[in-house]
């Protein structure tokens, strides 16, 4: 009797608490495995949102910094020289003239700086909008975004700019690494409610900063009667644009030249800048005034 109620007990619970050893353990097996896939899962997603997040940032302080109507995230670019687009740019504020004038008197780039007093102090200008009117910043690794379709939104343009990027390849400056100024505030007020001067800022010779215009003045891409050219003719009007880079074709005109509004035309002028500084209109006045009386140069 008690043998037989032994294989009874046995039976009710052997599926429970009696399980052989390599059973229990092929179970134990597959429950880490499922553990471990649902791991991965939740990383690869938190990964890929981690990613995402980071280009839609990208985006946006692009937006803010610069004006232009972004409404997509950057495009990877084939060119080694051009900061990783997962690299959001940095915005730092400043909250008085006084910094402004400390900053640009120990890191603005040299030749700007002596451009500006020789060209009487005459500015490149980009747009703000109305939200960074009140403060100057301090834009550290922004992408250049003179390649992406959305720029400019029309796909003359991103052929043109793309043009230009093969054409000017060998060179320092082109626009998979440049930024587009001009010394129309009119024009720069274009990209954005306001507009702010630029300073190109270096805090030593590595810190590569470079310049390019047109030798005919104007705009490389034409915002306005952009329509008028096709698609069949951007080819002849790239190769028609003559570029002056700086350090490289000074002896056919100077940086100055191209602020003072050689020949009474405004000037498109494209600057490469690891980081750069953006002052609003509003303290225009007072920061040449405070650089008149520094003697910084």
């Amino acid at each position: 009797m008690f043998y037989a109620y032994f294989l009874i007990l046995i039976v009710i619970t052997g599926t429970h608490g009696f399980l052989p050893y390599n059973v229990r353990e092929h179970r134990l097996s597959s429950a880490r495995s499922k553990l471990s896939l649902n791991v991965s899962a939740k990383n690869t997603v938190e990964r890929r949102d981690v990613l995402t997040g980071a280009l839609l940032l990208i985006s946006s302080t692009a937006v803010l910094a610069g004006g232009r109507q972004l409404v997509s995230p950057p495009t990877f670019i084939k060119d080694e020289t051009v900061t990783s687009p997962v690299s959001a740019t940095t915005i730092q504020q400043l909250s008085s003239v006084d910094e402004i004038l400390g900053l640009i008197e120990s890191s603005c780039d040299r030749r700007y700086l002596h451009a500006v007093v020789a060209s009487d102090y005459k500015l490149m200008y980009r747009g703000v909008p109305t939200e960074e009117s009140n403060f100057a910043s301090v834009h550290i690794n922004e992408a250049s975004d003179l390649l992406l379709p959305s720029t400019y939104n029309s796909k003359e343009a991103l052929k043109f700019f793309n043009i230009l990027e093969e054409r000017m390849h060998d060179k320092p400056i082109k626009p998979s690494n440049g930024h587009l100024s001009t010394t129309s505030t009119e024009a720069a007020k274009v990209w954005g409610e306001n507009y702010a001067s630029v300073w190109p800022l270096a805090e030593s010779d590595k810190d590569d900063v470079h310049f390019a215009w047109l030798e005919d003045a104007g705009e490389f891409w034409p915002t306005i009667s952009s329509n008028e050219i096709v698609m069949s003719n951007i080819n002849d009007f790239a190769n028609s644009k003559k570029i002056i880079i700086d350090g490289i074709d000074c002896g056919r005109m100077s940086l100055d030249d191209a602020l003072e509004k050689k020949g009474g035309k405004d000037y498109e002028i494209m600057f490469r800048a690891k980081k750069f500084l953006l002052v609003p209109s509003r303290y225009e006045q007072e920061l040449i005034s405070g650089l008149k009386g520094a003697f910084i140069i």
